[in-house]
């Protein structure tokens, strides 16, 4: 085995040694405290925001890339039901925190668009047609952000938006700076 092939698989058990919940309902903590590291377990007894920065979606995408690397079609399945168990749990997307990248819909739906994009058989699709629907303008929400930046305001939501459904990467890989794709 190479060394790069080595270093995937090690970050990957690290990962899966912080993983809880099982199958669709699979999720990650944002941060691992001293007390969980010294313990081995996590004290949260439910997923966190399902954020693209350091959240569920962010951590499915990472081992989702590292299964396509290495041709491990067991975490592919596992990386993509943890995707489509943020985009269909309501206990999650209730604690999205506005429509932007870095902690709201923008970033999970692009997250999960490009794994979707990956594997397009999977499950992803139908769930993120579902989740795009319930996540249209949550009551009390201003629709636009304040903020004109990438990650928090208008010009991140605007490029996510902007996705051809039909041909969603046939030309910018705008993304490329989140490392989804």
């Amino acid at each position: 085995m190479n060394r790069q092939a080595s270093a995937i698989r090690s970050a990957c058990t690290w990962l899966a040694r912080w993983q809880a919940g099982h199958d669709s309902r699979t999720w990650w903590p944002e941060a691992i405290s001293r007390d969980e590291l010294d313990s081995g377990t996590v004290s949260r007894s439910g997923p966190h925001r399902p954020s693209w920065c350091y959240g569920t979606p962010g951590i499915a995408r990472a081992c989702h890339l590292a299964s396509l690397a290495l041709s491990d079609l067991r975490q592919l399945r596992a990386a993509e039901q943890a995707l489509t168990g943020c985009l269909t749990d309501p206990r999650q997307l209730a604690q999205l925190t506005g429509p932007g990248l870095c902690h709201g819909r923008a970033g999970l739906l692009q997250t999960a668009r490009r794994a979707c994009a990956d594997s397009p058989a999977s499950e992803l699709a139908a769930a993120i047609d579902t989740a795009t629907s319930l996540l249209r303008n949550l009551p009390g929400e201003p629709e636009v952000p304040a903020d004109d930046g990438l990650l928090d305001g208008t010009a991140g939501i605007t490029l996510a938006s902007n996705v051809n459904h039909a041909a969603p990467y046939s030309g910018s890989r705008w993304d490329t700076c989140l490392l989804v794709g």
